[in-house]
């Protein structure tokens, strides 16, 4: 059954494919307000490029908007809670240290092991202070922050379990090297299967 406008339209057809996708992850303590602190969907619908950009989150999505940014002529400092970019299973240190030499070069800057919480906006700038424990680190301040740590999967409220069809511990639609899902008939492709396969438009279409 189809929510519409005109109300609940039963739907027929011989396979469903799942294609819900996935939408960004915000931070309990950096509350996402879409002027100053933003997504990743926020920063690819913007119609100005900010003087200065911190983003939060070093990982693929973090690092490709950092170089767009640089490029477009934004101040960008990429902070990333973890000893090195790209901290991910299927990426070596090597390949994250020759990234940071990149960042380096196009002066990116780039604050690892840190955290960017409780921050305060204040003259149209995002400020965020070093606690006494972080004395030496130097503040942060940014025109604009953006949120860059991850995706949580649109299948809320679909009633998968109830229909039989298997998510993980996180909700991300369990399928097989076909797409097949628990249920006969039911396949999922795109975001909605997770990052345990490769989260690009053009992966779901094939």
């Amino acid at each position: 059954e189809a929510s519409t406008a005109e109300g609940p339209v039963s739907v027929e057809g011989d396979r469903v494919i799942l294609a819900t996708g996935s939408g960004a992850l915000e931070l309990p303590g950096l509350p996402v307000d879409h002027t100053h602190i933003l997504t990743s969907d926020d920063a690819l619908a913007l119609d100005r490029v900010p003087a200065s950009i911190a983003i939060v989150g070093g990982g693929v999505i973090g690092c490709e908007l950092a170089f767009i940014y640089q490029a477009f002529g934004s101040k960008v400092t990429v902070v990333e809670g973890q000893n090195r970019l790209l901290p991910l299973p299927s990426v070596d240190a090597d390949m994250s240290a020759l990234l940071q030499r990149e960042m380096k070069k196009r002066r990116i800057g780039c604050e690892l092991g840190r955290t960017l919480k409780d921050v305060r906006v204040e003259g149209g700038m995002v400020i965020k202070e070093p606690t006494p424990a972080q004395r030496k680190e130097p503040p942060i301040e940014a025109e604009t922050v953006l949120v860059t740590v991850g995706r949580a999967p649109n299948t809320a409220g679909l009633g998968l379990a109830e229909a039989g069809v298997a998510v993980d511990g996180r909700g991300w639609i369990r399928a097989d090297e076909h797409m097949r899902t628990s249920l006969p008939g039911v396949y999922a492709v795109g975001d909605a299967l997770g990052p345990s396969r490769i989260m690009l438009a053009h992966v779901a279409a094939a």
